[in-house]
Formats: C-alpha cells, sequence, structure tokens
C-alpha cells in the first residue's frame, strides 16, 4: 500500500509498463500506432468496501466507475458477498440512475409539454434507497424543484445503455425484466 503520494503508480506515458496489447488501435481510423499518452482503467467497488470496513469516514477514489461508490456503500451496508450478484446489479441499476444527479429529478426529461415549465427549476438532488434485496427507489427532498416519476426515471435508466446487458467493473446486469413504478410522490 503507498504511504505517500510519490509512491502512487501512474499509467501515463512515463510509465514503461504501459504498452500497446494487440487491439490497442482497432477502433482507429488508421492502423498506424500514435503516441501512448495515457491508460485508465475504471475501478470497481471492492476497494470502497474494504475501506468502509476498515472504518474510514472519508474515501477518496482515484477513477472508478460512476456507479461505484453507491455499490459499495449497499455493499457494505447490507453486508453482501461477492457472490450477491442480484443484490449487486441492483445496486449498480440504483448507481446508474442516481450517477447524474439531477438527470432523474427531471434535469433530463424532455416532459414540458406536460407540466409547468417551473417544475423544472432548481431540481433537487434524488435520494437512493436500497434494499437487502437490491432493489430501490428513488426520491428527493420535499420542497425543491424536479420531480421523480416513471417517465423521469426510465429517461435516465436508458441514459448511455446499449443493449440489455450492462457490464460495470463489479457485476454486470441484465435489463431485461426491471420494472419502474410510482410509490407515491416523488417515489
Amino acid at each position: 500500500m503507498p504511504q505517500t503520494k510519490d509512491e502512487l503508480q501512474h499509467l501515463d506515458a512515463s510509465d514503461e509498463s504501459v504498452r500497446s496489447g494487440r487491439l490497442t488501435y482497432a477502433f482507429l481510423n488508421t492502423l498506424n500506432s500514435v503516441p501512448m499518452v495515457s491508460a485508465h482503467a475504471y475501478l470497481g467497488a471492492r476497494g470502497i468496501v474494504d475501506d468502509l470496513r476498515r472504518g474510514a469516514d472519508i474515501i477518496i477514489c482515484g477513477r472508478v466507475a460512476d456507479a461505484s461508490p453507491v455499490i459499495a456503500a449497499a455493499w457494505y451496508w447490507h453486508s453482501w458477498s461477492d457472490s450477491d450478484y442480484d443484490c449487486l446489479a441492483g445496486a449498480l441499476v440504483t448507481g446508474h440512475l442516481i450517477e447524474r444527479s439531477a438527470y432523474i429529478t427531471g434535469g433530463n426529461f424532455a416532459g414540458f409539454d406536460r407540466f409547468s415549465i417551473e417544475d423544472f427549476i432548481e431540481p433537487g438532488f434524488p435520494i437512493a434507497e436500497i434494499e437487502a434485496d437490491g432493489s430501490c427507489v428513488v426520491t428527493k427532498h420535499e420542497g425543491t424543484g424536479g420531480m421523480v416519476n416513471v417517465d423521469t426515471v426510465r429517461c435516465q435508466f436508458l441514459y448511455e445503455l446499449q443493449g440489455n446487458i450492462y457490464l460495470n467493473s463489479d457485476v454486470s446486469a441484465i435489463l431485461d425484466d426491471i420494472t419502474v413504478g410510482q410509490a407515491g410522490k416523488d417515489r
């Protein structure tokens, strides 16, 4: 474990362990190599969970997947194991839902033709209540703008998805059977 910032490994051009692989340039318009500037890996929730188990109050992460802090918090809170795949996948979906903050409370929603424009001013930030089985309810503080409804949740849910399997550093979520329902006002 590094003890100082100088001991941290950096994956940039000066690190000789960063090398081009066979498919490094497969997605470029040319097969000619280009100089390596940096390499980035999105880490998962495991390191965060380990730190929470050690009693950390604050954890500063490098590059982690967007949903990893949410997965880690639920994983730690509910004492899930590495093989509680359905629970972890539920936390992944929850993390995806709130990863863009006010997107799910109306900030990324185009329902202006059905709602007053005032409903979209200063949307509140989302709160995710994750159950032990991995299911969740998303809500927001009362008195804040925006809204949480089936449409805003679906809008954010579909954001960045490219198929029926959502891949993550910790777990994959199969999205075929996800249901969204209204549990109350802004829930």
